[in-house]
């Protein structure tokens, strides 16, 4: 991923995008491995690549919440509340008890009503 990220633009990932979700999805056996290596790019301010990983996470393992509430956080942090607030919706449909999408859907919900 890091040789794509260093070698092929942001726009032509996402235009490719299917193509990616297939080679990974052979590749990669847990949402660990993806979500991990989306963490090292958010914390190096590498933003767009941390929510490309964050995004195919959640196509590879849809039925894992923590992929929701990493993409979540990473959608938070970059400003896009509406769309981090769904993440987390999600989180809950998975999840019913998940009291950290509870809490961040307060917290969303507060940031977005008008």
């Amino acid at each position: 991923m890091f040789e794509l990220f260093d070698t092929v633009s942001l726009d032509t990932l996402n235009e490719n995008f299917n193509l990616h979700y297939k080679i990974l999805r052979r590749k990669t056996r847990q949402s660990k491995e993806l979500n991990t290596l989306g963490y090292v790019l958010l914390r190096s301010n590498r933003i767009k690549e941390a929510l490309f990983c964050f995004e195919l996470n959640t196509y590879l393992f849809k039925y894992d919440p923590n992929v929701y509430d990493s993409f979540g956080e990473a959608l938070a942090l970059n400003g896009e509340h509406l769309k981090a607030l769904n993440m987390y919706k999600k989180v809950l449909v998975l999840d019913p008890e998940n009291k950290n999408a509870k809490t961040q859907i307060k917290t969303l919900e507060a940031l977005t009503t008008f």
